[in-house]
């Protein structure tokens, strides 16, 4: 249905070219004309209102054959080849109109962006990159020029070139919030690099950067909060992480751990409880509550450690909470419910090791890993710790 549908500018295009024919070539030549176009193109258009796309493609670029003027439609049947997979059509037939003598400055760069495109498909990154760096440098202005720097920022994120990626979107005319946030990642992607290599100075100069970019980037802060941890600067990054809930409480899940970490080597048992409690009740999730459960165990045992998360259960039940109340209450029970709970825990462990812990937001995607761009729909900052009983 969506190439029935980008077919209806071609037969537009098509029959108004076909008109203009008539009007204004000669007698002889629009006697030619009629005879080839003309039956060609009615022919794909009876196709197309028989739902034969294909069909009404071959009809279409049969006519096209009898005039060599219709750049728009050629551009425009390249990028539905394109559309379709058929990425190879599409780059001959963008290659063809790139060739033609008489394009107009407009035309040649908007040829150059539709084969740029096509090579960016076809996994031809030289090329594309080749391509769009000659828009760019030929003075193309407003949406051509912008259209050019988001492909090619694509192209540089896709090799992971995230410092080409980021200088290359600070060119474009146009930015907004999605726009801010990308950069920010960008930066966060090359503080996570340096990190990796215990360069702990390089790596908080990109986090200020991304911070700029995106204050409220959630992602920073937990990459700030392991830089400052690997420094043994537990109470800097727990000032981080408590920044995380303020910023975004979806993604307390993710600093509860930390948090944890740092206040153990604080030696700090009291204030992490502490913490943790007022965390918990602003912003509820079950890593919290299995956090505090861990706290109360060590302190009270098993049995006030049950009572207490079984009450809480009670007001925000989760598969993970349901399983540490069953664990929890093995180490108490008579021998004959024993086994029973053996039985129950084993399949709602199995049902907590099946389930996703992170979705996208945008596409649905869903996973068991954390990835800051959606494998799926490659969008930044969609993908979250699902909320629920499923989850947190």
């Amino acid at each position: 249905m969506a190439d029935y549908y980008l077919l209806i500018p071609l037969v537009l295009a098509l029959a108004i070219g076909w008109w203009l024919g008539r009007r204004e070539r000669s007698k002889d030549r629009l006697d030619r004309y009629q005879a080839s176009f003309g039956s060609e193109y009615f022919s794909g258009l009876n196709h197309l209102i028989d739902n034969h796309t294909d069909a009404a493609i071959e009809s279409f670029i049969k006519a096209l054959e009898h005039d060599s003027g219709t750049v728009p439609v050629r551009l425009a049947l390249g990028t539905l080849f394109r559309r379709r997979g058929e990425v190879q059509r599409a780059i001959s037939l963008h290659q063809e109109v790139l060739a033609f003598e008489d394009l107009t400055p407009l035309e040649s760069c908007q040829a150059r962006l539709a084969l740029a495109q096509d090579y960016f498909s076809a996994g031809l990154q030289d090329r594309a990159e080749s391509l769009l760096l000659e828009i760019i440098d030929s003075g193309a202005s407003g949406e051509m020029r912008d259209e050019a720097l988001r492909l090619l920022v694509k192209l540089y994120q896709r090799e992971s070139d995230w410092e080409r990626a980021l200088e290359t979107s600070l060119l474009l005319s146009r930015d907004n919030e999605d726009v801010h946030q990308q950069q920010a990642h960008y930066c966060c992607e090359l503080a996570q690099l340096h990190l990796n290599q215990q360069q702990v100075d390089q790596s908080q100069q990109w986090l200020v950067r991304a911070l700029k970019y995106d204050p409220g980037c959630v992602r920073a802060l937990l990459i700030q909060a392991r830089a400052r941890m690997l420094q043994s600067n537990w109470k800097a990054a727990i000032r981080s992480l408590r920044k995380v809930e303020q910023q975004d409480p979806g993604f307390v899940s993710e600093a509860v751990p930390l948090l944890v970490e740092c206040y153990q080597n604080l030696n700090q048992p009291k204030a992490l409880r502490s913490t943790l409690e007022q965390s918990y009740q602003q912003s509820p999730a079950t890593t919290s509550l299995l956090a505090i459960t861990d706290l109360k165990q060590a302190e009270d045992g098993h049995y006030q450690a049950a009572t207490y998360i079984a009450e809480q259960l009670k007001r925000r039940p989760s598969v993970k909470g349901f399983n540490r109340l069953i664990d929890l209450q093995l180490a108490y029970v008579p021998d004959q419910a024993r086994d029973s709970l053996l039985v129950l825990r084993g399949l709602t462990g199995q049902l907590q090791q099946s389930n996703p812990v992170y979705r996208c937001r945008q596409c649905g995607f869903s996973g068991r890993e954390l990835h800051w761009l959606c494998p799926s729909c490659r969008h930044w900052g969609s993908v979250r710790p699902i909320q629920g009983l499923e989850g947190e």
